[in-house]
């Protein structure tokens, strides 16, 4: 399986998430800069080289996209939540 994160928070739970379960993560590249990519160790990491907005179903396409063809068949979890007024962000 592969976690794709887009937020700094949704980055440390995912690599949890992903070090019990096994498989891969996906940022947005506002999850994590340059360098603390550079120096990610441990569970496979792979960070877009920009930040992928959830609110525009084409980033998420994309970002699918590009997982899919690297992880073919592979089930792909996305980070999202629900915001103060209870609808999906």
């Amino acid at each position: 399986m592969v976690f794709l994160a887009r937020t700094r928070s949704g980055l440390r739970e995912a690599l949890d998430l992903a070090t019990v379960a096994g498989g891969a993560v996906s940022c947005s590249a506002a999850a994590i800069s340059e360098n603390g990519f550079r120096s990610h160790q441990g569970v496979p990491l792979t960070r877009f080289s920009d930040s992928i907005s959830f609110a525009h179903v084409e980033d998420i396409a994309r970002a699918i996209a590009t997982i899919d063809e690297h992880h073919p068949g592979v089930r792909i979890w996305l980070e999202q939540h629900e915001t103060r007024a209870g609808s999906n962000e």
